[in-house]
């Protein structure tokens, strides 16, 4: 049974996400060993590499070592299991992953690195079949409660609670205003895994954002409900779901400056509020 209890290691508030260059640094295995899914010896085991194995250091991090083995796969390796190969071999082992040099969306490519370790595309595994859910219920209740209308209009909390509810994640009333839900949906097991130069276009498919409300004094931003925020449910680039369901973000309708992103909000627990349906369907 597949669990994601350990699949993303809280990282520290001062890490700085920057894209490899086309030199990365490499590394190599001093043994074989196992590479994990979080930074931790709980964390679960993807696959073993033989001794020798060179890899690219994406970042460090406690005491391990996140890496992109030759095929492209991002996983974690405990530190002391690695030495650093020769400046004069270092480069780009992975001959199928881009080059993110001079490019402008490296960073967002770095951060979706970090990503990807939340929805690595494991079929069945809890974390992608909640994000599923989630977008399921969303749509369900933009059509049967919201008329299937394309915008939002003010009870876009309203929204995503009952796409909670709908999806049934969330069995219980209201979790606050918009900018106000994140302890609330930590409560029942999400985790906010924003972080540096992450927007909303790099945020994973699935994902609850929230919107705070603009700093004091920021102009052209009146009449925009900007005392409470904005939360909507992420199905696409070009699919937003919350008392409506936009083509466009809500930056991309407000901009950033009127809708700042204060959390990019995942499953990664066991989710202690799901239904018991719920669960059994993500197999949990």
């Amino acid at each position: 049974m597949f669990q994601l209890k350990h699949f993303l290691w809280p990282f520290s508030i001062g890490l700085v996400l920057v894209g490899l260059s086309a030199r990365a640094q490499l590394v190599r295995t001093t043994a074989n060993v196992n590479i994990r899914m979080a930074p931790s010896m709980k964390g679960n085991i993807i696959s073993t590499l033989p001794r020798g194995t060179p890899v690219e250091i994406v970042y460090r991090e406690r005491g391990w070592t996140l890496v992109r083995t030759e095929s492209g796969r991002r996983a974690y390796v405990n530190n002391k299991y690695l030495r650093e190969v020769s400046e004069g071999t270092a480069g780009n082992i992975c001959a199928d992953c881009e080059n993110t040099e001079n490019s402008d969306s490296s960073n967002v490519e770095s951060v979706q690195e970090v990503l990807d370790l939340v929805n690595p595309g494991i079929t069945g595994s809890f974390s992608e079949c909640i994000s599923t859910k989630l977008v399921q219920g969303a749509k369900t209740v933009v059509r049967n409660v919201y008329g299937g209308r394309t915008k939002s209009k003010g009870k876009c909390a309203k929204g995503v609670r009952l796409a909670l509810n709908q999806a049934g994640l969330w069995t219980g009333g209201g979790i606050g205003h918009a900018k106000d839900m994140m302890p609330g949906l930590k409560r029942i097991g999400f985790k906010n895994i924003i972080r540096g130069g992450m927007t909303p276009k790099s945020a994973p498919n699935g994902s609850i954002l929230v919107y705070g409300t603009p700093s004091k004094g920021t102009r052209g931003c009146t009449g925009l409900g900007n005392a409470y925020g904005h939360i909507e449910i992420k199905e696409s680039n070009s699919s937003f779901f919350s008392d409506g369901n936009p083509r466009r973000n809500i930056q991309e309708a407000k901009g950033a400056r009127c809708r700042p992103l204060i959390g990019v909000m995942v499953m990664t627990e066991s989710c202690p509020t799901c239904t018991k349906s719920l669960k059994r369907s993500c197999g949990a």
